[in-house]
């Protein structure tokens, strides 16, 4: 039996699918940082079926020290490396691709969603892959087709040829997304891209604030999806 930390994403994927049970049924025993509970409570779509996370309420496991690396990954990302470091687990199940560079090279052994269901296809616990990996795509879960086929073709499944297409609530959502995210990207711009505070003296002149702030430009990067491992 081996003893696994989950983090949001592997997990928001495994829920969206309806097979997070694989992670105890392919390993033993998991936890879930309390980090990680609060994004899965926040995470918001209308294909999410929050009621599935009952099951993992009793799975949260609070991190004992400080978050020493919450400066260079995200908040869950950063619980459950540590998480895993107290409890001594023997696996990170992790999605995000710069974040499992991070853990791994803090000696973490991590492994993916997409590894975890080929797992659980080679010891039995799954009939097909192929209906997973279209809902999947279906719910722009950022795993590529091309990725997905050549797993397919690995374990002797059909490919999907045909395009995959999305619901209307889960396009609308992701669209709503993104224009959410373009708003805040463009008032932190503009917030950072001024010159000066302009005063008016009493005879109309208008005088420069000594005390001004000085131009300069800001960028803000943002991605709809990050890249994601096996």
């Amino acid at each position: 039996m081996k003893v696994v930390i989950a983090d949001t994403g592997a997990l928001i994927s495994l829920v969206h699918v309806g097979k997070v049970d694989l992670i105890e049924k392919v390993f033993g025993e998991l936890y879930i940082a309390q980090a990680v509970w609060e994004e899965l409570n926040d995470y918001e779509n209308p294909f999410f079926e929050k009621s599935l996370l009952k099951e993992l309420k009793n799975k949260v496991v609070a991190i004992k020290g400080s978050n020493h690396l919450n400066m260079i990954m995200d908040y869950g990302e950063s619980e459950s490396v540590i998480l895993y470091e107290e409890v001594n687990a023997d696996l990170l199940l992790l999605d995000d691709r710069r974040a499992r560079q991070i853990a791994e090279s803090l000696n973490v052994e991590c492994i993916g969603s997409i590894g975890l269901l080929i797992m659980a296809k080679q010891k039995g616990f799954i009939k097909e892959m192929r209906p997973i990996f279209e809902e999947c795509m279906k719910l722009r879960r950022y795993f590529s087709k091309k990725l997905l086929n050549a797993i397919l073709l690995r374990i002797g499944e059909s490919t999907i040829d045909k395009t995959i297409k999305t619901p209307l609530g889960a396009v609308l959502f992701l669209k709503l997304s993104y224009l959410e995210i373009l708003f805040f990207t463009l008032v932190h711009q503009l917030s950072l891209n001024f010159s000066y505070i302009p005063l008016y003296l009493p005879n109309g002149q208008k005088k420069t604030n000594p005390k001004s702030i000085p131009h300069r430009t800001g960028t803000c990067s943002f991605a709809c999806g990050s890249g994601r491992s096996v």
